[in-house]
């Protein structure tokens, strides 16, 4: 059993199939997103000069893509957005870094159990002789920020990759300011089906290891404050209620109903498994991202935390059939010696990715690849994929599959190897 669970690898090429690609450009069009939060509230900043429509966000090819549509008005007031993508963070705002006057922020309280590392600032505007767009990229309590100016070239609208900075290896950014529809003018509840029509605004593509992501739940807070950072608007994602006028100098948010964030949620859930930390002291892990609807076939498998010291590593699946129930197997041998940790997805059938780039080989510590759920390697159906002896299958909807990460670890001696934590999907 364990010779037929872990076999040596078997090189094959093979283009997995994968949703649609995004292309950051100010337009949702076309890229796959799914919709997190939309507009509750109409702008008391200006219809079609500040506002916040809806948000949007794909996490693939090892970023995070969020697209915020609306307006932002050029007299540089800020579209202002948090980021909660690791463990710690700042429920209250610190002082720092302070760039760009963000100090003024100070002392903002959010909502429960909103922590973010992160504060990104866009503004634009004439500075005498052309348009500008700027935007800077900061860790809360830190010094640390990049700041990247006028990176339009001087037009109104654009899209761009920053240089790498101190602490981003590159931005993606596009902003598209065209929309003259979305919510109305004064405080009244938003139209919802206008906000989410809208297709243009802003759109950023951030790399996951920037953000210091392993796998959780992505949080966002999305919202226009004046040009010293001080008077807040009534734009937030997630909204406000209806009937709520301009935050102005309002310095907490738990005052205020609902959550002016929104949550970009991991599409998995953790199966019961004992993970062993390998040679560098810390286990690895691994998510899931994108979507759980199997027709949509976007999903991606994300693994961080191998050793940096070069290893080998593939992901491997498990479906359990009428009657079958998950188990485990401790330390199973492998090549004659025991792993390092177990295998928590035995109990059913099993399929390797192991066809074209799937395989790691290296010592970045991550990678990911794409599941095409039309063709998951597995032999439930009896599908030749993609020769004689290996099998795929297409996912439906209903089914539950489960996934963990073989990887040697050649610091811990010749031949070792061990696992990452097990992960479930259960597909719509």
């Amino acid at each position: 059993m364990r010779q037929s669970l872990l076999p040596p690898l078997v090189a094959a090429a093979l283009s997995s199939l994968a949703g649609a690609q995004v292309t950051v450009d100010g337009s949702t069009a076309g890229d796959g997103y799914t919709r997190y939060s939309t507009q509750t509230v109409n702008t008391q900043f200006g219809d079609n000069q500040s506002e916040l429509n809806a948000a949007y966000a794909r996490v693939t090819d090892g970023k995070l893509y969020l697209a915020i549509t609306g307006n932002l008005e050029a007299n540089f007031n800020k579209f202002e957005l948090f980021i909660d993508a690791r463990s710690g963070g700042y429920n209250t705002i610190p002082s720092s870094p302070g760039n760009d006057g963000s100090w003024q922020l100070q002392g903002l309280v959010l909502d429960s159990g909103f922590n973010p590392d992160f504060l990104v600032i866009c503004r634009r505007g004439w500075n005498g002789s052309s348009s500008v767009f700027d935007i800077d990229f900061g860790e809360l309590g830190t010094s640390n920020y990049d700041s990247f100016g006028n990176i339009f070239g001087g037009a109104d609208f654009g899209q761009t990759t920053t240089s790498s900075g101190s602490i981003t290896s590159g931005l993606e950014v596009a902003y598209n300011g065209s929309n003259s529809a979305g919510v109305s003018g004064g405080t009244g509840a938003a139209d919802t089906a206008a906000a989410e029509a809208v297709t243009t605004g802003f759109e950023f593509g951030f790399d996951l290891d920037d953000l210091g992501w392993t796998g959780g739940d992505i949080l966002v807070s999305a919202f226009v404050n004046s040009v010293d950072h001080t008077f807040f608007s009534n734009q937030f994602l997630g909204g406000l209620p209806a009937g709520t006028g301009n935050l102005g100098g309002t310095r907490d948010l738990t005052a205020i109903g609902g959550d002016q964030h929104f949550v970009i949620a991991r599409v998995d859930a953790q199966v019961a498994c004992s993970v062993t930390n390998h040679s560098g002291g810390f286990p690895a892990q691994l998510a899931a991202f994108g979507s759980k609807v199997a027709s949509e076939n976007d999903l991606g498998l994300r693994v961080t935390g191998l050793p940096t010291t070069g290893t080998t590593a593939y992901l491997f699946n498990s479906f359990l059939a009428s009657g079958q129930s998950l188990s485990t197997v401790s330390s199973p041998s492998i090549g004659g010696i025991a792993a390092g940790g177990d295998v928590c997805i035995a109990g059913g059938t099993f399929g390797r990715h192991v066809f074209g780039g799937d395989v790691f080989m290296g010592n970045g510590g991550a990678f990911e690849i794409t599941a095409d759920l039309t063709a998951l390697p597995s032999p439930r159906d009896g599908v030749s994929y993609p020769s004689p002896g290996h099998y795929s299958t297409a996912v439906l909807a209903g089914e539950t599959w489960y996934w963990q990460c073989w990887f040697r670890d050649p610091t811990s001696g010749v031949g070792h190897s061990n696992f990452t934590e097990a992960i479930s999907v259960t597909f719509q």
